[in-house]
């Protein structure tokens, strides 16, 4: 009897938890909106820290975005920002999956790349990334659409060089789009490939990584968390909604390639 009674309570509250969850995640989502919006007034829309420091933000972008605090601090893709930020910097710049263009409009006014490149599957994000060009005074920028395989093989001429920096960003097509053919077409450039391999995923990032060892030294990065340093326009927004900015809303620890070409000497 003990045992029904258990069983019939858990079906009876298995819903509520489910909802509970949702009801807390909306919660936090809710919270991150409204920190934004704080530190994007702040800010006067303004990045202030890290390399793309002084870019500037339009407000048509909104404020749903996961990435808009961690891109105002200047921690926006912290694990991968020392391969941005270089001293010798880029000739070119090419994201595959580039959004709003956060990178390939950074990259350039920067001064960390002469040219960038952006492809983006999503057709309302070209005229917001053309705007947000517009808006930084950068003209060294090209948005095209999705990405392809063949894109990449007709292009490889004129990319494939050891000043070239390629970003992917393609949300699990990585591991069909960087195949054999790519990785030789590629093999003088330095990649960064952020990993969407999800529990299920069958072992693809292992695959991709044996494919691209024959033409890259791969070296895997985790997407830590970050610790908030001191940042003086932050002192007034509360303890919580500071950790929240750093947050970019990953659905789980995710990875990054990086991916050197062996066809360099280092």
């Amino acid at each position: 009897m003990k045992r029904l009674i258990i069983s019939v309570l858990k079906f009876i509250t298995r819903p509520f938890v489910r909802l509970s969850f949702l009801h807390y995640e909306e919660i936090v989502r809710r919270h991150k909106i409204r920190a934004s919006k704080r530190l994007f007034k702040i800010s006067k829309g303004e990045v202030f820290a890290g390399p793309y420091k002084g870019l500037r933000i339009p407000q048509q972008l909104g404020f749903n975005s996961n990435d808009l605090g961690s891109i105002l601090i200047g921690e926006y893709e912290k694990p991968i920002q020392r391969f941005l930020n270089t001293d010798e910097g880029w000739d070119l710049f090419i994201q595959l999956g580039s959004g709003f263009g956060i990178n390939v409009v950074g990259m350039v006014f920067s001064g960390k790349a002469k040219k960038a490149i952006g492809f983006e599957l999503d057709t309302k994000m070209h005229a917001i990334a053309h705007d947000f060009a517009v808006e930084n005074e950068v003209q060294e920028v090209e948005f095209f659409g999705a990405i392809s395989k063949e894109n990449i093989l007709r292009s490889s001429m004129s990319w494939n060089s050891k000043s070239t920096l390629l970003l992917c960003d393609v949300e699990g097509f990585e591991f069909e789009l960087f195949d054999e053919d790519v990785m030789s077409a590629l093999d003088h450039t330095t990649i960064i490939v952020e990993i969407h391999e999800f529990p299920s995923g069958g072992g693809q990032t292992n695959n991709l990584i044996k494919r691209a060892q024959k033409y890259f030294f791969v070296e895997v990065i985790d997407h830590y968390t970050r610790e908030l340093t001191r940042v003086p326009l932050l002192d007034s927004i509360h303890d919580d909604l500071r950790f929240l900015l750093l947050s970019e809303g990953r659905p789980m620890l995710m990875q990054y390639l990086i991916l050197n070409p062996r066809s360099i000497s280092h």
